[in-house]
């Protein structure tokens, strides 16, 4: 998959399992072999979320800022109202703001916009690989976003790789279910008894 996207051929990949079945090793492994190849690798996981909206998009782009700083701000500029909303580091000291609309929809939509194409953007310079853990517990309009941006993937560089809880072990939404109409699937099984001592 990680080849994929250095190929400008981009593609999700959703990795099932209980907990214990080694969906963050598994991710860890996606992670080393996705540096190796050369992509910038941006790394969110359920805990950057803790119920703030957009934290898991925020957190991926301050580490797109990180990697690339001045290319990433130039990218971002012409959102920058909108995406100054959730990364005001974007702009240090700009006046650029967005009026708040009266429809919480349209900030919504104006956000999601911004951000997938802030990455689809960046992506047509240096690849990227997403290493998204425990997406099911993102928050809502980070994973919302992440899910349209998954339909977008055909020829973008962008490699997704995420892990989730097995489907009978959480509550699917509707950003979930779209998130996983839109990627291909692996599920992992618990280790056994013998798999588990060989890790020891």
């Amino acid at each position: 998959h990680a080849q994929r996207a250095q190929r400008k051929v981009g593609s999700a990949l959703l990795v099932q399992g209980v907990s214990g079945a080694g969906r963050s090793r598994f991710l860890d492994a996606a992670v080393l072999a996705g540096k190796l190849l050369g992509l910038t690798v941006l790394r969110a996981d359920a805990d950057v979320s803790s119920g703030t909206d957009y934290a898991a998009v925020r957190s991926l782009i301050v580490q797109l800022m990180a990697a690339a700083p001045e290319h990433t701000r130039a990218l971002a500029e012409r959102d920058l109202p909108a995406l100054s909303q959730v990364v005001p580091e974007l702009a240090p000291g700009s006046s650029a703001t967005l009026e708040q609309p009266d429809d919480p929809s349209v900030l919504r939509q104006q956000l999601q916009h911004a951000a997938r194409r802030l990455l689809l953007s960046a992506a047509q310079q240096q690849p990227l690989m997403l290493a998204l853990d425990d997406l099911d517990r993102f928050d809502e309009p980070s994973l919302a976003a992440l899910a349209l941006l998954c339909r977008e993937l055909r020829s973008a560089g962008i490699q997704i790789v995420a892990t989730s809880q097995s489907d009978d072990a959480q509550v699917i939404s509707s950003a979930y279910r779209m998130f996983k109409e839109s990627s291909s699937h692996l599920p992992l099984k618990p280790f056994g008894a013998e798999e588990t001592r060989a890790l020891l």
